[in-house]
């Protein structure tokens, strides 16, 4: 098990908000989805770190999905009992415009549990949804109004986990 450390303050830059796009995936698309090194972690750094890559099935890949400038954000809140553990993450992002194609990845993706990441502006990834506990991704439309305001989807993906940083490949192709 990892010793407890002092923690200092990174000398990087720290910039908010997310990349402007998301990656996801269904879990029945998966062949092996790895964990983290958890709590008993030889090392501090590898207890929220997921190093090896994820690996899909024939056909499985990751999708891409793009996002309208600063309309992003991804929070945490504490859950459940002292001793459960759990963090409630809550990821909104607005997809700008409407078109079909949109609206049938949308609604097939509501029908299903998902491994999803979302790159952050300094390199690092967090990934919502784990093995048989995957991220839910679902969808409100609007217009706006022709004075300004954005017409389209405004994402929710949940999920109920650790936190966890994907360090592993993303792949956009589909496996063999």
């Amino acid at each position: 098990m990892a010793d407890y450390t002092d923690v200092l303050a990174p000398a990087k830059d720290n910039p908010g908000g997310t990349k402007l796009a998301f990656y996801f995936a269904p879990l029945n698309t998966f062949d092996v989805i790895q964990k983290e090194g958890g709590i008993d972690a030889a090392n501090l750094e590898d207890v929220a770190v997921i190093s090896a890559d994820h690996t899909f099935k024939a056909g499985g890949r990751f999708f891409k999905v793009e996002l309208e400038l600063n309309k992003n954000e991804l929070n945490s809140e504490y859950q459940g009992a002292v001793r459960g553990n759990a963090d409630k993450f809550t990821f909104t992002g607005l997809i700008p415009n409407l078109s079909p194609a949109q609206e049938g990845l949308l609604r097939k993706a509501r029908a299903e549990k998902h491994i999803v990441l979302v790159p952050l502006p300094d390199g690092q990834v967090v990934q919502l949804g784990e093995e048989d506990n995957g991220a839910t991704i679902t969808n409100n439309f609007g217009t706006g109004t022709q004075e300004g305001g954005e017409r389209g989807n405004t994402l929710t993906i949940t999920s109920i986990h650790y936190k966890k940083l994907y360090t592993g490949v993303i792949p956009l192709v589909a496996a063999n």
